[in-house]
């Protein structure tokens, strides 16, 4: 009988502030009042709802993000707000990081 190996994924929580360019997440929460959460959720950025960050500027400048076709650059703070779940599969054995 083979040994099965467990793959490990651990989940991170972190806002899009942290989230480094190029990295994908799923959103898990807008920790923001009913306007900011209302507001998001007319540009399409809802719990559940995969992103892909795409730039951020130094010195607390807009942070650019992909939903689906649609491109976004939300402010520092509004970005600081919304925290997303990211999958870090680079201790899985046989899968490799893409870098770009």
């Amino acid at each position: 009988m083979g040994v099965k190996k467990k793959r490990l994924i651990s989940m991170q929580r972190i806002s899009l502030v942290a989230m480094r360019s190029g990295q994908r997440g799923a959103v898990v929460e807008i920790a923001g009042g009913g306007l900011l959460q209302s507001r998001l959720e007319d540009l399409g950025l809802v719990p559940g709802r995969e992103v892909l960050k795409v730039s951020h500027f130094a010195l607390r400048g807009p942070v650019t993000i992909r939903l689906a076709r649609t491109t976004l650059a939300i402010g520092h703070g509004t970005a600081a707000k919304v925290f997303v779940s990211i999958r870090d599969e680079k201790n899985i054995p046989g899968r490799q990081s893409q870098r770009r």
